[in-house]
């Protein structure tokens, strides 16, 4: 073979080398890259001191060529073709691994997916302590059972209690009893002693029916006052009934006195107004809510005495204050439909005339009022003849004069003060009528001398009797005068 030949083979050999390992890592699954990578890299090295030997032949070769007749010493081989040999055998076993990894690829996956599935079952079983819940579930479990049979028995007991609750609640029922409660009323309040309910059994022997009695015979021609009266009465002691008594309740009382004379409206009105005494002694109250609808002015006037609940509202800085809680309304009729209206102040505020009467005097004590409202001013005449009309008539209710009104004024302010009884004859006669005086209409109101005169009359009620002047001012709501 000729040297040129001969370099041309060693040349390919050493452009060879270079391709001799085309695979990269990438290629390989994740098991056998770290092995690839490192037979990879012994076999590069191994072919690098090949490539090495390869040209040390190739220059030797060249220079053998230049001088044919000279001999050349070749250098000894660097490179271990066993070694070489052994890192291709293991890249190609490498290989072989890899290709039969592919081939079983899904199987490799499915168990990989339950090696992980049971290694979070393991991880989370032993964080919930799996083993130990077991037991505890088997503890709870027996313990249910104990309890259930507990509550079984004791559901059995309380059904056996409600049963005699109910039997109780039915002897606690008894009409009977209602009808005993009906005669008390009757009797303690009304003075009707003669009319009773009386209860009789039933034709079968479980139902109760009332018949009205009066003087122990039944009685059927019951006057509407005194149906009135026994209705009432039931209502009232409903109110005690087991199915009423300690119930939030609504009630509404429409005209309770009617048909009944006036002997008859207060006891009526001491049945609705008294209140229950609970256990530290404050008032309670039979309902939550209580609607009264009176169609009659002295029935109104008790009503205004009613113990009426407080609510707390809202004073500032926190605090708070009671006030009643109600409200006066009035029905209007407006031909075929009628109007729910407020209750006009002449009705709500004050509890008579006479009230009225005095609350106009009292206003009229200040002349600086006059500025605010006169009409107290213009009508203080005729309020004041009509007020000491009324108030010297219970004083003294009898006289001998026949000009009685005047002389009841002269013995309620002193004979000693004819000034003074002058001026209150003069604005008690010529402010009430205009009748004999016509030119006093003409003339403007001379508040000075009322105011005057209001004051002089205040303070002599005042002196007579404090204690009725004081409760005056608390109808009208003004405080307590201490001097």
């Amino acid at each position: 073979m000729s040297l040129d030949s001969v370099i041309t083979s060693v040349k390919d050999e050493i452009a060879a080398v270079a391709g001799f390992v085309s695979l990269r890592g990438d290629q390989f699954y994740m098991e056998e890259r770290s092995a690839f990578d490192t037979s990879s890299k012994a076999l590069a090295e191994g072919l690098g001191v090949y490539k090495k030997d390869l040209e040390a032949l190739k220059k030797s070769l060249e220079t053998r060529k230049i001088n044919l007749f000279q001999s050349v010493a070749l250098k000894p081989s660097l490179h271990d073709p066993k070694e070489v040999q052994k890192h291709v055998n293991a890249i190609n076993a490498l290989i072989a691994t890899n290709n039969g990894k592919t081939k079983t690829l899904e199987k490799d996956k499915t168990a990989a997916r339950d090696a992980l599935r049971l290694a979070d079952v393991y991880a989370f079983a032993d964080a919930i302590t799996y083993d130990t819940e077991l037991v505890r579930i088997d503890t709870l479990k027996t313990g249910a059972e104990t309890a259930g049979k507990a509550y079984l028995d004791v559901e059995k007991d309380i059904r056996n209690a409600e049963a005699e609750v109910q039997t109780l609640r039915a002897k606690q029922k008894d009409e009977r009893k209602g009808a005993e409660r009906v005669n008390s009323l009757l009797n303690n309040f009304f003075g009707h002693d003669s009319i009773k309910l009386e209860a009789r059994d039933g034709a079968d022997k479980a139902t109760v029916k009332f018949e009205i009695t009066r003087n122990g015979k039944s009685a059927y021609n019951l006057s509407e006052g005194e149906c009135s009266l026994i209705a009432f009465c039931y209502f009232i002691a409903k109110l005690d009934d087991p199915e009423s008594k300690g119930k939030e309740l609504i009630i509404y009382i429409d005209d309770p006195i009617s048909s009944l004379d006036g002997n008859h409206i207060f006891f009526m009105f001491s049945l609705i107004a008294k209140p229950i005494k609970n256990a530290n002694g404050a008032n309670t109250y039979r309902y939550k809510q209580l609607f009264i609808s009176p169609h009659n002015l002295d029935f109104l006037k008790y009503l205004k005495r009613l113990s009426i609940p407080k609510k707390k509202i809202p004073a500032g800085e926190g605090k708070t204050k009671s006030v009643d809680d109600h409200e006066h309304f009035m029905i209007e009729r407006n031909g075929a439909s009628s109007n729910i209206l407020l209750m006009p102040s002449y009705l709500k505020d004050y509890i008579t005339e006479f009230h009225y009467l005095f609350h106009q005097i009292y206003k009229c004590k200040d002349q600086a009022a006059a500025q605010i409202c006169h009409e107290p001013f213009f009508g203080f005449g005729n309020n004041l003849r009509k007020f000491l009309e009324a108030y010297l008539f219970f004083k003294y209710p009898y006289h001998d004069d026949r000009n009685d009104a005047f002389e009841r004024i002269k013995k309620f302010f002193g004979d000693e003060e004819d000034t003074a009884i002058a001026l209150v004859n003069r604005l008690n006669n010529e402010f009430s009528h205009l009748e004999a005086v016509p030119d006093r209409g003409f003339k403007p109101v001379e508040i000075p001398e009322i105011a005057k005169v209001a004051n002089y009359v205040l303070d002599k009620i005042y002196d007579s009797d404090s204690v009725q002047y004081n409760a005056l001012l608390k109808s009208i709501g003004e405080p307590e005068r201490t001097q």
